[in-house]
């Protein structure tokens, strides 16, 4: 049993990386893509239940949606920089630059990051029931960059709903 305790950290951390039948995680194994979807504890496709996405108000005073991205053939070996730009009326409303941590899904053959907040820099007013656009361009460590863009996203604020 002693032999085998030094061997366990290499043995977990094998086990935690793409494997072949999730190639979508593998940076050199095909065409770069990217897509954007929304989801605060995972990724969803931005159909998913209506093309729309909640105002949330942050407990700072800020107005934020929570969009994920989904992405192919990307270097995920450390954090991508990205830029996320938020339109209302052709207008730049939302601008954030994050760094992302994306993990593989080896069900979708995909990486997958969720969580990122587009804060907006309006009031829910002018949000709640509008259509925004949203650009995405993230670079991954290996110096790829792509871009996705999102048209008519529909936002709604539950709060706004209740009064």
């Amino acid at each position: 049993m002693s032999r085998l305790v030094p061997l366990l950290p290499a043995v977990l951390l094998a086990a935690c990386g793409p494997t072949a039948d999730a190639d979508g995680c593998l940076p050199d194994a095909g065409e770069p893509s990217l897509v954007v979807g929304k989801g605060l504890h995972e990724y969803r496709d931005i159909d998913d239940g209506g093309r729309s996405s909640e105002l949330i108000h942050g407990p700072q005073g800020g107005f934020h949606i929570d969009l994920a991205l989904e992405a192919r053939h990307l270097d995920a070996s450390d954090a991508w920089s990205a830029t996320l730009t938020g339109y209302l009326h052709d207008e730049v409303m939302a601008v954030a630059r994050p760094y992302l941590w994306a993990t593989c899904d080896e069900q979708a053959d995909a990486l997958r990051t969720w969580g990122v907040r587009l804060i907006w820099n309006t009031v829910p007013e002018e949000l709640d029931d509008q259509l925004v656009d949203v650009d995405v361009e993230v670079t991954d460590p290996a110096g790829t960059t792509l871009s996705a863009r999102v048209d008519d996203l529909l936002i709604e604020d539950p709060w706004l709903a209740r009064r």
